[in-house]
């Protein structure tokens, strides 16, 4: 169909009078589905990962208020003992190494579990705090113990002991059960690394079963002192 030359002069003047609205009007149509279709989605994926990054503090703030309100109650509670409960804490972490404590405690621990004493080797570590940390229930005591000693000073380092305990002596499941037994309730903290088992060939009849009489435990671990700040090592 051909138009007519009246309609064709008309259409003309319009494209001449309006092709760069006409241009601008494209362009600002493909920038509106850029937006949408690419920019948009982007500003959604940011805003999610300011919304979660907002959510992780408000749980961080949350966690750390919590803990503060556990750490303000074992102040207060730390506070109502009496003194014969705050010396039981102070014997879990001393104030100094007290070897010669440790020796009679050690002695006395041995004895209790029907064993002797064979020989103790004691040398002082590093700081705890670049040393290998408590584990199990030790660990438990050792967080609890810190929470609890509101009376030291921010600068004042936990330190710790390296033990080799030897005791020998009629070493069935009942003997052994009951050493580690005391170990475990002992007042001082002591964290255990190892144990190494040495048998005998002597032999004897206890309680009509067959016991060796000679066999040797060795035991590593660990125990703790607090060191104020400002004193010289011990």
């Amino acid at each position: 169909m051909k138009l007519p030359p009246i309609a064709r002069k008309l259409i003309t003047r319009l494209m001449t009078s309006y092709f760069r609205y006409l241009v601008w009007s494209v362009v600002g149509v493909v920038l509106l589905l850029g937006l949408l279709m690419v920019i948009k989605p982007q500003f959604e994926n940011v805003r999610l990962v300011g919304v979660l990054a907002l959510e992780e503090k408000k749980q961080q703030l949350k966690d750390r208020t919590t803990y503060y309100d556990k750490v303000k109650a074992m102040v207060e509670k730390y506070r109502s003992l009496s003194g014969e409960e705050t010396e039981k804490i102070s014997r879990i972490l001393p104030s100094r190494p007290e070897v010669s404590d440790l020796f009679h405690s050690l002695e006395s621990l041995a004895t209790a579990s029907g064993m002797t004493l064979e020989s103790v080797a004691v040398t002082k570590g590093s700081s705890a705090a670049t040393a290998a940390q408590p584990s199990g229930a030790a660990s438990a005591r050792r967080e609890a113990t810190a929470g609890a000693q509101n009376r030291t000073a921010s600068s004042d380092t936990v330190q710790f002991l390296d033990v080799n305990l030897s005791v020998s002596g009629p070493t069935d499941y009942a003997t052994y059960k009951r050493l580690l037994q005391n170990i475990e309730k002992s007042q001082r903290l002591f964290d255990v690394g190892s144990i190494a088992y040495k048998p005998s060939e002597t032999k004897v009849q206890l309680a009509g079963e067959e016991s060796a009489t000679g066999n040797t435990i060795t035991i590593t671990f660990k125990t703790y002192y607090l060191e104020p700040a400002g004193s010289s090592p011990s």
